[in-house]
C-alpha cells in the first residue's frame, strides 16, 4: 500500500506537516527519513497501553505495555518492520484520522480519558493483521506543563522551549489485540520465509560460481 493512499478528514493546523503526513507516519509507512524525522523530533514521549481505551477510566488507570521518554528514528523503523508483514500481505486497514481543528464527536468523547489540561491534537484509528491488532492513537499536549509564563518586560510570553510553540506532542496508543498468536505467527512466519528465500538465493549463487 502506498503512503499517499491514506485518506484523511481534514488538514493539519501545522504549516509544515499535514494531517495526511501524520497519518502516513502513524500507519507505519513513512519510510523516507525526510518524512519521518521531522515528526519524530516533535515527539516528547510515547506510551502504549495493552488494552482498549475505557472512557470510564483515566489514562493512568490503563495497563501500560511500553513507555519511552525519548523516541528515535530507529525506534520508528523498528515499529514499521513489526507491522510490515501486515502491509505486505494486505491485512492492514486504515480507519480514520481527525485533527483538532474539526472538533468532532470522537475527539470530544475521548477527552474523558485524559486530564482536563490535556489537549487532543490528532486522533487516528487503524488495524493490522486482519483486525487481530487494532490501534487507537492520540497526539496530545499537556497544556498545564507547556504554557509559558509572561515575563516582567515587554517581551511578552516566552516560547523558547514550549511544546505549544514548537508543535511538540506525546503519543498515546491503546492496543486491542484479539488474537495475539495470530499476530506473532504472521509476523514471525513472514520474516522466517524471507530468511529462507535469502538462504536459497545464496546457495544458488554459490553453485553457479
Amino acid at each position: 500500500m502506498k503512503a499517499n493512499s491514506v485518506s484523511t478528514n481534514t488538514s493539519s493546523s501545522s504549516s509544515t506537516i499535514s494531517l495526511e503526513q501524520f497519518s502516513t507516519f502513524q500507519y507505519m509507512l513513512a519510510w523516507q527519513p525526510s518524512v519521518a524525522q521531522p515528526i519524530v523530533r516533535k515527539i516528547t514521549s510515547l506510551v502504549f497501553y495493552s488494552e482498549p481505551r475505557d472512557s470510564e477510566k483515566s489514562e493512568d488507570d490503563h495497563r501500560v505495555l511500553l513507555a519511552k521518554k525519548k523516541v528515535t528514528l530507529l525506534d520508528y523503523y523498528f515499529c514499521c518492520l513489526w507491522v510490515l508483514p501486515s502491509h505486505a500481505l494486505r491485512m492492514s486497514q486504515w480507519i480514520s484520522a481527525t485533527g483538532s481543528s474539526t472538533r468532532t464527536c470522537a475527539i470530544t468523547k475521548s477527552q474523558r480519558t485524559f486530564q482536563p489540561t490535556t489537549k487532543i491534537l490528532r486522533h487516528f484509528r487503524y488495524s493490522f493483521f486482519a483486525g487481530a491488532l487494532q490501534v487507537d492513537t492520540y497526539h496530545v499536549q499537556d497544556t498545564a506543563t507547556t504554557t509559558s509564563t509572561s515575563t516582567s518586560t515587554n517581551e511578552g510570553p516566552s516560547s523558547s522551549s514550549s511544546p505549544t510553540a514548537t508543535g511538540s506532542f506525546r503519543i498515546v496508543e491503546f492496543f486491542e489485540i484479539d488474537h495475539p498468536m495470530i499476530v506473532y505467527m504472521i509476523s514471525g512466519g513472514f520474516y522466517v520465509g524471507i530468511f529462507a528465500v535469502l538462504i536459497q538465493c545464496w546457495k544458488f549463487c554459490a553453485i553457479i560460481k
